[in-house]
C-alpha cells in the first residue's frame, strides 16, 4: 500500500468533485489521510460561507421592495441557525470519515512548544522573514511526521496547493530523517492531473470519455468536451452540500446496449417534451426496459443536448455510438 496524504488547499479546492475518483484511487493501493486540522478547518470555511449567506437572508429580510415581492421571507431564527451549521459539520465529518484516515494533532502542549521552536528558526513550513506564516501547515506536517515513523508503507506522497517558500528540499530531507523514508510533494491542478502525476490508468475515468479519446481519435477536442460536459450534466447533479448525485438510479447494472436504446428513443420523443421545463428520466429509461427511480428531475435544456449530440455523434461517426453509450453506461453503474 501507498500512502496519499492531503492538506487543506487541495481538498477545499476539488471537494465538490472527488468522491468518485478517490474511491478509484483507493482500488489502485493507495491508502488516504488527512489531518485533523484539516477537517476543523473545512467545517470553520463552511459554516463561515453559511453564516454568509444567513447574513444575507436576514438583510434581505428588513428591506421593504424584497418583501413585497417575497412577503414570506423572514430572518431565519437562531435554533435554526445553529441546526444548519450542526448539520454542515456532520456532512463534513462523513465525507472525511469516508474520504480516509483522520490523524490526530499533537497534544495542546506539545503542539505550542514545537510551534514556538519552529517559528523561531523558521523551519519550514514556517517562512524566512517576519511572517508568522505557517503555523496551520506546521501542525498538518507534524501529524504526518509522527503517522508516517510509526507506519509503514511502500511511499509516501503529500498532496499540496502550498508552496512553502522553496523549503520542499528541507522538509524532505527532515522526513527522512525523522522516519527513514522518503517523501514526494505533488501540486496537481486536480483529481485527473493528481492521477495522471501518480502514473495510475484510471485518469480521466469518470466523465472523461476515455474510450472516445483511444477509439475515436478523429474527434476534435473541442467535440470531446462537449460530449463530456453533456453525459456529466444528463447523469448528475450536485446538492446543496456539494455531493454528486445522479438523476436516475437504476436497479441494477445498465448496458451500453440499452443506453443505445435509451438514446434513440430519447431522439423519436424529444417532441413529447418540447414545452417541459423538466423532464422525469425515469419513465424514459421505462420505456426501453429499465428499471430504477428517479432521484431528480433532469432540466429540459440538459435533456435536449444530450439527444443533440447523440444525433450528431449518429450522423456524423455512426461507429462511435456505442463508445459514447459505453461511457453513459458506466457513468450511470459508478
Amino acid at each position: 500500500m501507498k500512502a496519499l496524504f492531503f492538506d487543506t488547499s487541495f481538498i477545499l479546492g476539488q471537494r465538490k468533485k472527488g468522491d468518485s475518483f478517490l474511491q478509484k484511487i483507493r482500488e489502485e493501493g493507495f491508502s488516504i489521510f488527512v489531518s485533523e486540522l484539516v477537517v476543523e478547518e473545512t467545517k470553520a470555511k463552511n459554516r463561515r460561507e453559511i453564516r454568509e449567506l444567513l447574513r444575507n437572508v436576514e438583510k434581505a429580510s428588513n428591506r421593504t421592495e424584497i418583501r413585497k415581492y417575497f412577503p414570506e421571507i423572514c430572518a431565519p431564527k437562531k435554533e435554526q441557525c445553529l441546526g444548519i451549521y450542526e448539520r454542515s459539520d456532520e456532512n463534513t465529518q462523513k465525507f472525511f470519515d469516508d474520504l480516509g484516515t483522520i490523524l490526530p494533532l499533537p497534544a495542546p502542549a506539545d503542539a505550542w512548544d514545537l510551534l514556538l521552536a519552529r517559528d523561531q528558526e523558521k523551519k519550514p513550513p514556517f517562512v524566512d522573514g517576519d511572517s508568522d506564516k505557517g503555523w496551520k501547515d506546521t501542525l498538518i506536517w507534524a501529524s504526518i511526521l509522527e503517522f508516517s515513523k510509526n507506519n509503514e508503507f511502500e511511499e509516501y506522497i503529500f498532496v499540496t496547493k502550498d508552496r512553502y517558500d522553496k523549503g520542499i528540499p528541507e522538509m524532505q530531507k527532515e522526513f527522512k530523517e525523522v522516519t527513514g523514508k522518503d517523501i514526494a510533494f505533488l501540486d496537481p491542478s486536480d483529481y485527473q492531473d493528481l492521477a495522471r502525476k501518480l502514473g495510475l490508468g484510471i485518469a480521466e475515468k469518470r466523465g472523461d470519455i476515455v474510450e472516445l479519446v483511444s477509439e475515436a481519435p478523429s474527434l476534435s477536442k473541442e467535440e470531446l468536451a462537449q460530449y463530456k460536459n453533456v453525459i456529466r450534466s444528463f447523469t448528475y447533479w450536485e446538492d446543496e452540500d456539494g455531493y454528486i448525485r445522479p438523476f436516475f438510479k437504476p436497479d441494477g447494472y445498465v448496458s451500453g446496449e440499452q443506453i443505445c436504446s435509451l438514446c434513440d428513443y430519447l431522439s423519436s420523443a424529444k417532441e413529447d417534451y418540447l414545452f417541459a421545463e423538466h423532464v422525469d428520466i425515469g419513465e424514459c429509461f421505462a420505456a426501453v426496459g429499465v428499471r430504477g427511480r428517479t432521484v431528480r428531475y433532469l432540466w429540459a435544456s440538459d435533456f435536449y443536448a444530450f439527444i443533440d449530440c447523440w444525433e450528431k455523434l449518429s450522423a456524423s461517426n455512426p461507429r462511435y455510438r456505442a463508445v459514447f453509450a459505453r461511457q453513459v453506461a458506466r457513468e450511470m453503474n459508478e
